[in-house]
C-alpha cells in the first residue's frame, strides 16, 4: 500500500466506542488503519488517540498515567502523557517495528507536505460547520455573557428552505486555532474543564504560519419574499464574508442582512402583549419542530415536548432562539431552534432609560429577529440606526420645534410638594423621570393649573393611562416616570413631593415646543397667557376655558356634568372619576387584559374575557371554578356589589360567587327552579342634605348552577325617575356607595341561596 496510514471516518452515532485500532501496528502492510465515528478531519482529538493506538500507546490509565497526568490517551484534548511519550520512543527505537516511519524517499504521486498550522487558523468556524454537518450548517455561539469565547458553541441549519431549518447541534469544545481576539486563538487545552483563548506566542508554533487576511464583504445576493403574511415579516437581502474570507483575524465589520418590515398587521390570535406575543412566536417553531420531527435527530424524545415554548434567554441573539416546554426537565446548554423572523426583541444598543421603558422621546429604534439575530430597525422600518429627532421626525434635525431638556435637582423639605416645570399649551414629548432605587418615597406628580391633582406616580399606571389635556398620560411607580406623546391641550404643572428621607439627586425632563404662535381667549372669567398658550382662570372657576366652577377632573374620555360637578361614567367606565370598570384597560378602556384562553375557554370581546367552559373560570379559564375565599364572606360581598367596585379583587377570590364561572350549557343536565322576591328600602343622605330613596325589587330564579338578579325600578326622592332598562350604565346606588350596573347576572350553587337572601333581609 503507498498510503502511510488509513483512516476511515463513519459519522455514525450511537456506537458503544468513539473509534478502533490496532495497537503497535503502524507499519504492517495489512493492520495501519483505523476508523472512528468523527464527521471530519476538524475533529482531531479521536483521530489522535486511534492513531496514538497505532503508534503503539495503550490508555494512559492503564500504564500508570492516570488523571490528572494524562493526556490524548486519556481523558484530555490535547497533549501527550510521559507514559506515551515514553511508549512513543520506545516504538522509534525498534526499527522491525517502526522502519516504515524513517524512510524519506517516498515517491508516490499521494505524498503530501503536512504543516503544523492548526485547522481554524486556515477554515473559517462556517466552513468547519459545513465539515462537521454539511452544507449550510453556520457556527453559533452560546448566547450567554458568562462562557469564555471558546467555549460551547452550535453549528445550525440555515437551510431556509429545509425541514431542519434552525436545527442546532451543541459542541463543548473549540476548533484549535479559531480565532478569538488579536494575535489570539482557541485551544483545546483546558484549564479547570475549559478551553482558553491563548496568545500566538503560548501554541509553540512558529509565528510565520499566523498569516492574517482582513474579511471582506460578497456583493448583496437577492432579496427574499416576506416571511409572513401577517404579525410583522421580514424581507432581506444577505452577503457574506467571504471576498476574501478572514484568517486570523475578526469576521467582516458590518450588518449581514439588510431588511425590510413588511405585512405589519396583527393575525387574528396575535396578543396585544409583546411578551405575550414572543410566546406565541416561539410556540410555532415548537410546533413546527415536532412536526418536523427534529427532537429526534439531536437525539431528543419528541413525546415528552410539547407544541409551546418560550424565548430562549434575554441575552443579545439569545432572544431570538426558542425554548420549548417539555413534561420533564430539560439540560439547560440545549438548543432548539430559531424565533420566526420579525419577532420583537431588544439590541443591546437601545438600553436607555428612555428606550427600555418605551417612553414618549425615544429614538423611533426597535429590534426585530432577523435569521436567529436581533437586528435593529431605524424609524423607517428599516435595518439601520436612522432615528427620531428632538421634534419626533424620522431622520429630522431638530430644526421644526423647540426643545427644553434639564434635570430638576433642588433641594426639597420633607413632605412638601414644589413645581418641577409648567408646560404650556401644545407641548409634546414629555417625559419626567428619576432613578427611583436612588429616591425612594418621592413622587413625580401631574397637576391642573388650578393645582388640582390629576396623577401621582404613587401607583402604576401603564395599562391605564389617564386621559388629561388631551393626551394619554403613562406613568410607574417603581421607576418614576411620567411620559405622554401630547401635544396637550391646555397648560399642566409637574411637581415633585418629598415623602421620604432620600435627597433629590435630580430628575430628568424633556418637552418639545412647537414653533406656531398660538392664540385664543378665555371668556369673561380668566385670562389669555400667551407664554403658557392658556388660560389662567380667576379664583372660582375652572376648566380649559375657565367656564366652570366645577374643580372636578374625569378620565378615560367622560364628559363632566357641571349642573352637579360629576363625571357622567358611561361604557366601561365606573366611579366618580370614571376609571375602567376590571377587565377593561387601555385608552379610553378600549381594551382588555386578556384576549387568549386556557382550558378550551372561548375569547368573548363583548365581555371582554373569556368564556370558560364548566370546572374553569378567571378571565383566562385557567383557575378552577370555585371560590378561594370563604363562601359565606364572598356571598356577603357580592351583595355588598363588590363584583363591580371591587371587581379585581372579586375575581381573584371569588368565581364562584360572582358568577364568574359560567357553565357551559352543554354540559348542565340538572334543572331544579326556586323563586323568591324580596323588596327591600333604603335612605341614604350625601352632601348638601339631599335624601336618595332606592327601591329594589329583585326576583331570584336558581338551578343548581346558576342565580339571576334584575333589579326593577330606582326611585329618586327628587321627583325624578330613571328607568334603569333604558340607561343600563346609569348609576345605581348602595349604602356603602358602591356602584353596580343593571341588569347584574350572579351565577352560584343552590347552597348560596340562602346566604344571598339573608343579606338582602337585612337591609
Amino acid at each position: 500500500m503507498e498510503y502511510d496510514h488509513i483512516h476511515v471516518y463513519t459519522g455514525i452515532t450511537g456506537t458503544d466506542v468513539a473509534g478502533k485500532a490496532y495497537q503497535g501496528k503502524i507499519c504492517s502492510d495489512v493492520y495501519k488503519c483505523a476508523v472512528s465515528t468523527d464527521t471530519g478531519v476538524t475533529e482531531y482529538v479521536t483521530s489522535a488517540h486511534e492513531l496514538g493506538h497505532c503508534m503503539d500507546m495503550p490508555h494512559d490509565g492503564d500504564v500508570g498515567c492516570p488523571h490528572p497526568n494524562d493526556g490524548i490517551m486519556g481523558g484530555k484534548t490535547s497533549g501527550w502523557s510521559t507514559c506515551s511519550v515514553d511508549r512513543m520512543k520506545t516504538l522509534l527505537l525498534n526499527t522491525a517495528q517502526s522502519g516504515c516511519l524513517t524512510t524519506t524517499d517516498v515517491s508516490s504521486p499521494l505524498a503530501m507536505e503536512l504543516s503544523e498550522i492548526w485547522p481554524g487558523m486556515i477554515y473559517t468556524d462556517d466552513e468547519i460547520c459545513e465539515f462537521k454537518k454539511g452544507l449550510g450548517y453556520r457556527f453559533r455561539k452560546f448566547p450567554s455573557e458568562t462562557l469564555g469565547s471558546c467555549y460551547l458553541h452550535s453549528c445550525i441549519n440555515m437551510n431556509v428552505s429545509s425541514t431542519d431549518y434552525g436545527i442546532m447541534f451543541n459542541y463543548l469544545i473549540p476548533t484549535d486555532g479559531s480565532y478569538c481576539g488579536p494575535e489570539m486563538v482557541c485551544s483545546t487545552q483546558l484549564v479547570n474543564g475549559v478551553p482558553q483563548c491563548i496568545h500566538w506566542n503560548n501554541t509553540g508554533l512558529d509565528l510565520s504560519l499566523f498569516e492574517v487576511v482582513l474579511g471582506g464583504w460578497s456583493d448583496w445576493l437577492p432579496n427574499t419574499t416576506c416571511s409572513r403574511t401577517c404579525g410583522t415579516g421580514i424581507i432581506y437581502r444577505r452577503r457574506t464574508c467571504s471576498n476574501p474570507k478572514p484568517k486570523n483575524s475578526a469576521w467582516c465589520e458590518g450588518n449581514e442582512y439588510e431588511s425590510f418590515v413588511c405585512n405589519t398587521q396583527p393575525c387574528d390570535n396575535d396578543p396585544d402583549v409583546e411578551s405575550e406575543l414572543k410566546i406565541v412566536r416561539a410556540s410555532e417553531t415548537c410546533a413546527t419542530l415536532k412536526a418536523n420531527n427534529v427532537y429526534e435527530k439531536i437525539g431528543l424524545n419528541a413525546s415528552v415536548f410539547l407544541d409551546s415554548g418560550e424565548q430562549f434567554n434575554s441575552y443579545d441573539y439569545g432572544q431570538c432562539e426558542v425554548k420549548c416546554n417539555s413534561v420533564n426537565p430539560v439540560y439547560y446548554y440545549q438548543r432548539f431552534g430559531l424565533m420566526p423572523d420579525g419577532t420583537p426583541c431588544d439590541p443591546p444598543e437601545l438600553d436607555s432609560f428612555v428606550e427600555t421603558n418605551k417612553l414618549a422621546r425615544r429614538s423611533g429604534r426597535y429590534g426585530r429577529c432577523v435569521q436567529g439575530y436581533c437586528q435593529m430597525f431605524g424609524c423607517d422600518n428599516v435595518s439601520g440606526t436612522k432615528a427620531n429627532d428632538e421634534c419626533g421626525v424620522c431622520g429630522g434635525n431638530s430644526s421644526t420645534c423647540n426643545a427644553v431638556t434639564g434635570v430638576f435637582n433642588e433641594s426639597v423639605a420633607f413632605d412638601t410638594r414644589t413645581v418641577i416645570a409648567t408646560l404650556p399649551s401644545g407641548s409634546f414629548n414629555i417625559v419626567f423621570y428619576f432613578n427611583y432605587n436612588a429616591m425612594t418615597y418621592n413622587f413625580i406628580e401631574l397637576y391642573s393649573m388650578e393645582n388640582r391633582g390629576v396623577m401621582t406616580l404613587s401607583y402604576v399606571r401603564l395599562t391605564n393611562p389617564f386621559n388629561y389635556a388631551g393626551s394619554y398620560w403613562y406613568g410607574n411607580f417603581r421607576t418614576q416616570f411620567l411620559y405622554t406623546e401630547g401635544p396637550i391641550s391646555r397648560p399642566v404643572v409637574i411637581k415633585f413631593v418629598q415623602k421620604g428621607s432620600s435627597p433629590n439627586v435630580g430628575v430628568y425632563y424633556a418637552y418639545s415646543l412647537s414653533l406656531d404662535n398660538c392664540t385664543g381667549s378665555c371668556g369673561s372669567y380668566g385670562t389669555w397667557n400667551q407664554t403658557l398658550c392658556g388660560c389662567q382662570c380667576n379664583a372660582g372657576y375652572f376648566g380649559a376655558s375657565c367656564n366652570t366652577t366645577c374643580n372636578k377632573i374625569c378620565n378615560n374620555g367622560m364628559s363632566l356634568m357641571s349642573t352637579v360637578c360629576g363625571c357622567n361614567c358611561l361604557g366601561n367606565t365606573y366611579g366618580t372619576a370614571c376609571e375602567c370598570r376590571y377587565p377593561f384597560q387601555g385608552k379610553d378602556c378600549q381594551d382588555c387584559k386578556v384576549r387568549t384562553c386556557k382550558n378550551g375557554g372561548t375569547f368573548n370581546s363583548t365581555a371582554c374575557r373569556c368564556s370558560c367552559p364548566q370546572g374553569f373560570g378567571d378571565l383566562d379559564c385557567g383557575s378552577s371554578c370555585q371560590d378561594k375565599t370563604n363562601t359565606t364572606t364572598c356571598v356577603t360581598n357580592v351583595g355588598k356589589g363588590w363584583c363591580e367596585s371591587k371587581n379585581e379583587q372579586m375575581e381573584q377570590d371569588c368565581y364562584m360567587s360572582c358568577g364568574l364561572c359560567v357553565p357551559d350549557p352543554t354540559t348542565t343536565s340538572t334543572t331544579l327552579s326556586t323563586s323568591v322576591e324580596v323588596v327591600t328600602q333604603t335612605s341614604t343622605t350625601y352632601g348638601g342634605g339631599q335624601s336618595i330613596t332606592t327601591t329594589l325589587s329583585t326576583s331570584v330564579k336558581t338551578s343548581p348552577h346558576s342565580m339571576s338578579t334584575s333589579t326593577q325600578s330606582t326611585t329618586v326622592t327628587n321627583d325624578t325617575v330613571f328607568d334603569n332598562s333604558q340607561n343600563p350604565d346609569f348609576w345605581n346606588i348602595w349604602n356603602d356607595g358602591s356602584t353596580l350596573r343593571n341588569p347584574v347576572v350572579l351565577h352560584v350553587p343552590l347552597q348560596m341561596l340562602l346566604h344571598v337572601l339573608m343579606w338582602l333581609l337585612l337591609f
